[in-house]
């Protein structure tokens, strides 16, 4: 069953697919392979260290959007996660 929360979190992920320019229907499946995967990954209780599943981002990237992302996308996103995983934000 999904939650209200899990629809939240489907329609901002479907926007963020409308803001790149995937048409609505495109928009709104991308966002549910993304979501429900990293539902599955919690659900297996898959666990990979964080440079496991960096050495994926862009493949992942990929296989998600059809781009291949740039070096200073890659750097921006590298530098969020370590603000992210940093227990002080940076």
């Amino acid at each position: 069953m999904v939650t209200a929360a899990d629809e939240r979190r489907l329609e901002a992920l479907t926007h963020m697919f409308q803001r790149h320019r995937f048409a609505a229907g495109e928009a709104q499946v991308r966002a549910r392979i993304v979501y429900y995967n990293q539902v599955g990954y919690y659900a297996l209780g898959i666990r990979e260290t964080m440079q496991t599943r960096l050495g994926f981002v862009t493949d992942y990237l990929l296989a998600l959007t059809g781009q291949l992302p740039s070096a200073a996308e890659l750097r921006t996103f590298r530098r969020f996660l370590r603000n992210v995983a940093s227990p002080h934000g940076g």
